[in-house]
């Protein structure tokens, strides 16, 4: 093992990132067309801590996404062996995994939020 694994793994991690960062960016359109579409306008549209919780993680998602294909290209410079590459970043923050991991649960926390939220607005519209 060695600097071309990591490159191999970390490469494997940044795609998967690129996917959660899509699949928020898609989720939070989906949200306002979902409101938009099903639910009666946007001019009728009441925010709830689940919609706003849900578009706050889909967020950070986003954000904690971007962050950490920052943090692993820098984390591969660290460990390259080239000179100049040590000491870019704290050592708490040149191993992203902490990074990757609130990315996902920023992103299924979204998920579970909107789809409450679907679930109950659907719900409360079929009763009125």
């Amino acid at each position: 093992m060695g600097f071309k694994h990591d490159e191999v793994i970390m490469k494997l991690f940044i795609d998967n990132t690129k996917t959660y960062i899509q699949l928020s960016t898609g989720a939070l359109l989906l949200s306002i067309t979902f409101l938009e579409k099903v639910l009666g306008g946007l001019a009728t549209m009441t925010l709830d801590i689940f919609l706003i919780g849900s578009w706050a993680a889909f967020l950070i998602a986003i954000g904690s996404g971007a962050y950490y294909q920052y943090l692993a290209v820098k984390y591969l410079e660290s460990i390259s062996g080239n000179p100049g590459s040590e000491g870019i970043l704290p050592k708490k923050l040149r191993d992203p995994g902490t990074i990757f991991g609130i990315m996902m649960v920023a992103f299924y926390a979204g998920a579970v939020l909107f789809t409450f939220m679907a679930i109950m607005r659907i719900i409360s519209r079929s009763c009125a």
